[in-house]
């Protein structure tokens, strides 16, 4: 969780300039943790696959992770205003 908050906050600090206008990029993450229980790689990527999609329905530039529970939770320090 926390790499991916710091890739999002590097992302967040970048300007770049294109045909004299400035333009701001932001990212969103989706992080799911492996467990002993899982049986395919499929799995874990549904994982982070549901984690990004409620990233995305959060706004932007916020990482969420989800467990196997199901439950999914926004980091509270990645919500950039």
């Amino acid at each position: 969780m926390q790499l991916a908050n710091d890739l999002r906050e590097k992302i967040a600090s970048i300007t770049l300039y294109h045909d004299g206008g400035e333009l701001s990029v932001t990212a969103s993450f989706g992080v799911a943790e492996y467990e002993r229980h899982m049986t395919k790689v499929e799995d874990l990527i549904k994982l982070a696959d549901k984690a990004l999609y409620k990233a995305k329905n959060c706004g932007r530039n916020i990482v969420c992770d989800t467990s196997t529970t199901g439950s999914v939770t926004a980091s509270e320090t990645a919500i950039m205003s």
